[in-house]
């Protein structure tokens, strides 16, 4: 998202992102107009996925190619009109595929991973994800992508496409009518946010999006200063918003609540509450000595390391360590 000529310009990552975080589009567009200062997150990781993102993309092309296919050179440092421009010149020609193709109107912007040409001048989106399960974000930038392609060739899409690693290539097809009232209800919304006269209220709630976003930083000092329930171990958005209700809505305040509870949660089984407050209780303990804590739960010969077989001579005893990337 940025501001040009006084206009915000919007792209497919910001209506994705909206969705995901409406706090996130908020603290973008008050960068944008510099109101606040941007940051950059410095992680290694996510240098990683999005170099095996161009790896996917780059594989997925050399598929194509080696079917025959006509693949447009990309061409690097175009601005944004000359980039559209090499779109349009590129579906005019009949290139049966245009990678990184810049589509635009009026304020909105987007970069299709792949244009794939299915009949004379006629072509529809296919987006390279490393993801194995394809996300609403996902259906969201596709349907964008479709309807601005739609109106350099004059007829929306029939289908949109995802192709994930690890299935020989083959797209996941969506068809694209499919979606789109439910993609111009989110675009209404992301609409109606950056052009309110004053920004609506939001709050940075942990959500998925934090793994990746640029802004983690600054809310996660948010929550932390407001002594967010989301840093009690263990807890879950379902107890956090029952216990909101209670008016036990930081750490401390769960940590101070009176147990047995006084109320009985609408969702979840009391239990579990009761257990929440205690690991509340022994991280308040941590942060007021600044000395480590702990309790021992009972022992039950039914659950936990109790059901381990008795030790013998010949046991090994095995760690396996995950790929975050697989």
């Amino acid at each position: 998202m940025h501001i040009h000529d006084g206009q915000i310009l919007i792209s497919a990552s910001d209506l994705s992102r909206h969705l995901a975080c409406r706090h996130l589009t908020s603290l973008d567009l008050l960068a944008a107009k510099g109101v606040i200062s941007r940051v950059y997150r410095d992680d290694p990781s996510l240098e990683v996925l999005k170099e095996r993102g161009y790896r996917h993309e780059a594989a997925y092309l050399e598929h194509l190619k080696s079917k025959g296919l006509h693949v447009l050179e990309d061409q690097k440092d175009l601005d944004d009109k000359a980039g559209v421009q090499r779109t349009i010149d590129a579906m005019k020609a009949g290139v049966d595929v245009i990678p990184q193709a810049d589509l635009t109107d009026g304020r909105w912007r987007g970069r299709a991973d792949v244009l794939l040409k299915v009949a004379a001048q006629s072509y529809e989106v296919v987006d390279t994800k490393l993801a194995r399960k394809t996300r609403g974000g996902t259906i969201l930038q596709l349907c964008l992508y479709s309807e601005l392609l739609a109106r350099i060739q004059g007829r929306t899409p029939e289908q949109m496409h995802v192709v994930s690693p690890g299935h020989d290539f083959e797209p996941e097809t969506f068809r694209t009518h499919d979606f789109m009232a439910y993609y111009r209800l989110v675009k209404s919304r992301l609409d109606a946010h950056l052009s309110a006269d004053s920004l609506p209220a939001t709050y940075p709630e942990p959500v998925e999006q934090c793994d990746v976003c640029h802004w983690w930083t600054v809310c996660n000092d948010r929550r932390r200063s407001d002594d967010h329930l989301s840093f009690v171990a263990g807890i879950s958005g379902l107890q956090i918003a029952q216990l909101r209700e209670w008016d036990a809505s930081t750490l401390a305040k769960l940590a101070a609540l009176p147990v047995p509870l006084k109320n009985r949660p609408d969702r979840g089984a009391p239990e579990s509450y009761v257990k929440t407050r205690e690991q509340a209780r022994l991280q308040l303990q941590r942060r007021e000595t600044g000395a480590p804590t702990h309790e021992l739960l009972a022992l039950d010969p039914e659950h936990g390391l109790a059901r381990l077989p008795e030790p013998s001579e010949g046991d090994i005893f095995l760690d396996f360590e995950g790929d975050p990337f697989v």
